[in-house]
């Protein structure tokens, strides 16, 4: 069974493990030892918490992800700022990767 984007694009943490594996379908494996809960599958990351749920959701493009709360991957700033005028940056290491973090 492929990776039925559908399911997955409305992952965020706190959903079960098993909501993921469903998603997932037959791309699904276990997260080495080493990975420390860490999953990353074609355009999709997320970090698995003791407790079998998502803690942190990643997507990066090409995935197709509808809009999520008005927000679309991709979106121009000002058009974000717009919709959540609170919004923050927030600046780590994943940045060099091209990756946005933000928080509301």
């Amino acid at each position: 069974m492929p990776i039925d984007n559908a399911r997955l694009a409305p992952m965020q943490p706190g959903v079960s493990v098993e909501e993921l594996k469903a998603a997932l379908g037959t791309s699904w494996k276990e997260s080495s030892l080493q990975a420390e809960g860490h999953l990353h599958i074609e355009e999709f990351g997320t970090r698995i918490t003791a407790d079998g749920r998502l803690g942190e959701v990643h997507f990066r493009a090409p995935f197709e992800l509808p809009p999520i709360h008005g927000v679309r991957m991709g979106m121009p700033a000002e058009e974000l700022h717009r919709l959540y005028p609170g919004v923050e940056r927030i600046s780590d290491e994943r940045e060099k990767y091209g990756w946005t973090m933000l928080k509301t």
